[in-house]
């Protein structure tokens, strides 16, 4: 994007979508999305709603965890990327396990229990299939 940040301290959020991406049929690599300015802001936040391709559309951005919608959006033709901790890191969401939710995490490159691991579902973003 326009900013001088590092993929691998910062790109958490391109390697979600790029992970999405996949899921979706329309894979980007994370260096791609990280590329393009019109991703992101000056300041590096990325803007969500730019961010389509191929047979993946944005559908929405909740500031604030909504449980109902996540669930919803690990059924098939849809995606979430959760945000933990208040907007400091990002995870693919893929199932409901329980009471919480396994995902890919960027950090380490795993699946991890969000709830378990970061505690703070603190967001989410919402894609719908084309």
């Amino acid at each position: 994007g326009r900013t001088w940040l590092p993929m691998g301290r910062w790109g958490c959020a391109s390697c979600s979508l790029s992970m999405m991406s996949e899921r979706f049929g329309c894979y980007r690599p994370p260096e791609e999305i990280a590329g393009n300015p019109n991703h992101y802001t000056r300041r590096g936040d990325i803007v969500w709603q730019n961010v389509e391709f191929g047979k993946m559309k944005f559908e929405k951005r909740l500031r604030y965890r909504n449980l109902k919608a996540i669930e919803e959006s690990l059924n098939p033709g849809k995606g979430v990327i959760l945000e933990v901790n208040y907007r400091t890191h990002y995870l693919l969401g893929l199932r409901k396990e329980g009471n919480d939710y396994i995902c890919a995490d960027p950090l380490g490159g795993e699946e991890v229990k969000v709830i378990e691991k970061y505690r703070h579902i603190t967001g989410s973003i919402h894609y719908v299939e084309k």
